[in-house]
């Protein structure tokens, strides 16, 4: 049964690959952008691509062996309410910081509604 499967992915992927003839090979992004914020990496950055691939390797081997340390979260102390939106100051800046941010603001808190008032009948 495994092997009739098999068969049949590798036709299905075949045929949805084959389908467009218009296809772009795009060089893989590894994400650099992201690790070199991530906790344990201490300005120890590659300069060049080509030492990118060694270097994820390396970063995973040390975040396995610190994974206490790496997953670690301290609860968030500088965020404030101010006319009912939250704002809020991430500890950790991602490429999409400012995106999170506007989002975050964008949102107007409601208070929450009863679903049913009782009607008093005189």
């Amino acid at each position: 049964m495994a092997s009739i499967y098999r068969k049949w992915m590798y036709a299905w992927e075949t045929r949805l690959t084959m389908r467009d003839t218009n296809r772009v090979v795009r060089p893989l992004e590894w994400g650099m952008e992201w690790a070199r914020r991530w906790p344990l990496v201490n300005g120890n950055f590659p300069s060049s691509e080509e030492h990118f691939e060694s270097y994820l390797h390396e970063l995973n081997d040390h975040i396995v062996s610190n994974s206490d340390e790496f997953f670690a979260y301290k609860t968030p102390n500088d965020f404030r309410l101010e006319t009912r939106k939250i704002e809020l100051f991430p500890t950790a800046a991602t490429p999409m910081t400012k995106l999170q941010r506007a989002m975050a603001c964008s949102c107007v808190l409601l208070r929450p509604r009863p679903l049913f008032i009782p009607k008093t009948i005189w």
